[in-house]
């Protein structure tokens, strides 16, 4: 009678755990995609994708938000492509600014925590201490590696690390043709 309920508190601690797991499968930053036609590729991929990070800008001079693929930090501006059209921001009317510069794993990173969870059912009575700490540190690493990607300026960086994660880090070339630029 006793085995029959400790296998009902596993049950129910599982049963938690799961549905905590996955509420943090949702930790996923804003996602991005205003443009559907743009996607992040993954970290080992980005050294070899022609395009560059994702921007949120918030222009201090209009008070508005542009959201498009960062082209380039040249001189005193930022170049965002956005629905086929380039814009111009003066890096002193930035107010904040956002990058993201890869799609994060947060996916892996939850699976990983569920399958140590579920492993930790074998520990049998010791399960009573392995399980709360799977429960414990699984949304706590999801919710870091979501924020992993992402750089965020005025908050930790400089605008020049951004510049890293631009279609144009050396500067755009004197043949670019902002009139091709699309999306």
């Amino acid at each position: 009678m006793q085995n029959n309920k400790i296998d009902q508190y596993k049950f129910g601690i599982l049963l938690t755990a799961f549905i905590g797991l996955l509420s943090t499968s949702c930790v996923q930053p804003y996602l991005i995609n205003a443009n559907k036609n743009y996607v992040l590729d993954k970290a080992e991929k980005t050294g070899h994708n022609p395009f560059g990070g994702w921007v949120h800008v918030d222009n201090h001079f209009t008070n508005s938000v542009i959201r498009g693929e960062l082209l380039a930090i040249q001189n005193d501006s930022l170049f965002i492509t956005s629905n086929k059209r380039v814009w111009r921001i003066a890096v002193n009317d930035v107010k904040k600014a956002t990058c993201f510069r890869y799609k994060s794993d947060v996916g892996k990173a939850v699976s990983f925590g569920m399958l140590g969870l579920l492993s930790s059912l074998s520990h049998g009575y010791y399960f009573l201490l392995s399980g709360p700490v799977w429960m414990l540190t699984v949304p706590i690493t999801a919710s870091n590696v979501s924020k992993m990607p992402i750089l965020e300026y005025p908050a930790n960086n400089d605008l020049t690390e951004f510049n890293k994660y631009s279609r144009f880090p050396q500067g755009i070339p004197a043949e670019f043709r902002f009139s091709k630029v699309g999306m």
